[in-house]
């Protein structure tokens, strides 16, 4: 096996890590009665015996808050602990917002560390990103990102 082949087999297991954590967060906030969010389903093909995606579904995961308030959110991998906002591809940029001007919880879920045994979850508000762009930010660091850092399981408990 390849250097290459390596490192993208180890972010494909990454990323499945972090979605299984993140599907695992979901039935516990459920199960709590906080929020109810599912993962969004991505249009796929197979041709030639591959999977072929036909479109982004957007951002990763949709739902609601006890109360009934929207939720809206993307999930990136931080292996670093810091975070790049050019990860966020234009049609979650384009759905973050749109969410949020009509009243939706928009967010970014930034999971930084080992997933499965002590990831850290920090919820970055969308108008927060913009914010930080409009100044001319093009990332948070590890210390930034601490000042949005929620506890694990119920990320979303206390949110309205």
């Amino acid at each position: 096996m390849t250097r290459s082949s390596t490192a993208q087999r180890a972010r494909q297991q990454s990323g499945e890590d972090t979605e299984a954590l993140v599907d695992q967060l979901a039935d516990t906030h459920a199960l709590a009665r906080v929020a109810v969010f599912r993962k969004r389903a991505t249009p796929k093909a197979v041709r030639a015996g591959k999977a072929v995606y036909l479109a982004s579904p957007g951002v990763d995961y949709t739902g609601h808050l006890r109360g009934g308030r929207a939720l809206y959110f993307d999930v990136k991998r931080s292996q670093r602990g810091d975070f790049s906002f050019s990860v966020i591809r234009d049609v979650q940029r384009e759905e973050l917002a749109r969410a949020h001007d009509d009243g939706a919880l928009a967010f970014v879920l930034v999971v930084a560390g080992p997933v499965l045994v002590a990831a850290t979850l920090h919820l970055v508000p969308w108008d927060a990103i913009v914010s930080l762009e409009r100044v001319g930010r093009v990332s948070m660091s590890r210390t930034d990102l601490e000042a949005f850092a929620r506890p694990r399981p119920l990320f979303l408990e206390g949110l309205r």
